[in-house]
């Protein structure tokens, strides 16, 4: 029998909910504006990778709650375990096409839309 840390996986796990529930804040923060209609838009390479890597980070803060709960090891869901990481790999690939994209847009790597030129943020300075 596998001896488990219950305290270490605990913590672990509390580690990983709240990273998740960060990245994913973060992430829909960004596209809130998107789904608004907002006067400005700023959309950054990072934003699409939180959104598709939160799903995972949510799957192992679940194993790792299991394992602190339960006291013996989880047993993975190959058909899930393999979905969120196909979403996570889409957004990688996703996110580089955005990269280039916001590389060649700005050098600061953010893309900012803007209904006219004076909501534009790089515009009013």
């Amino acid at each position: 029998m596998v001896k488990i840390n219950r305290p270490l996986f605990g913590a672990f796990a509390v580690f990983l909910l709240f990273l998740s529930c960060w990245v994913s804040w973060f992430s829909l923060n960004g596209y809130w504006d998107f789904f608004k209609l907002s006067d400005v838009i700023i959309f950054s390479w990072k934003v699409g990778v939180m959104i598709f890597g939160a799903p995972v980070l949510f799957y192992f803060s679940y194993l790792a709650f299991y394992c602190a709960i339960k006291n013996k090891p989880a047993k993975v869901n190959n058909k899930l375990a393999n979905t969120f990481a196909m979403l996570a790999m889409l957004g990688v690939v996703i996110s580089f096409f955005y990269l280039y994209i916001s590389v060649i847009a700005s050098p600061n790597m953010v893309i900012s839309y803007a209904q006219d030129h004076l909501g534009c943020p790089l515009m009013n300075t």
